[in-house]
């Protein structure tokens, strides 16, 4: 989503995603893919259009024994307008 122009009421927007990430621990496995998330040139365009990065938050971390990191984390990004 493109941002609110700038004579415009504040809308707070977010989105979704999922990455995965190989670590040892949960709480490493949320920082890793955070890290990851910060590399990819789509978030870093998004963070620029905006002035600043967004606030980030670590929903749920689960194992994916059986999971391919390469093509998982080449989905999209899934956005929402806050509604408050």
């Amino acid at each position: 989503m493109p941002p609110s122009p700038p004579d415009s009421e504040l809308q707070l927007r977010g989105f979704y995603v999922t990455r995965f990430v190989d670590t040892a621990s949960p709480s490493e496995a949320g920082a890793a893919a955070m890290r990851l998330l910060h590399t990819e040139s789509k978030f870093t365009r998004m963070s620029g259009a905006y002035g600043q990065a967004p606030e980030l938050q670590v929903d749920k971390v689960e194992p994916a024994p059986d999971s391919d990191p390469p093509a998982g984390n080449r989905s999209g990004y899934v956005f929402y307008e806050d509604e408050e």
